[in-house]
């Protein structure tokens, strides 16, 4: 009888997100648009920082990343019709954009 493979260590669940380190760049993880413009976008930036989430030139929401750097953004008007380049800036306390 062969021997058992051990199990895998159970995860650390207190590290943040991977890619979440401070200074990281934020990222996305899933942007949903309805039909009618209601939106649903998450994705990941540095534990505790805002993210101000971006249409063009123009500020749609900004919400703060949790502890283990995710964060959900439901801006609160709908997204206008046609194609649009969504963009992210995060920031932590006391430090430059990034």
């Amino acid at each position: 009888m062969p021997d058992a493979m051990p199990a895998d260590p159970a995860p650390d669940r207190g590290r943040a997100a991977a890619g979440t380190e401070p200074g990281a760049a934020p990222s996305f993880d899933i942007v949903r648009v309805e039909p009618d413009g209601q939106a649903v976008i998450a994705g990941r930036a540095p534990p505790g920082a805002e993210v101000e989430l971006r249409s063009g030139d123009r500020t749609i929401d900004r919400v703060r990343a949790d502890q283990r750097g995710e964060w959900v953004a439901l801006p609160p008007e709908p997204l206008g019709g046609g194609v649009q380049e969504l963009t992210l800036a995060a920031r932590l306390e006391n430090q430059p954009a990034v």
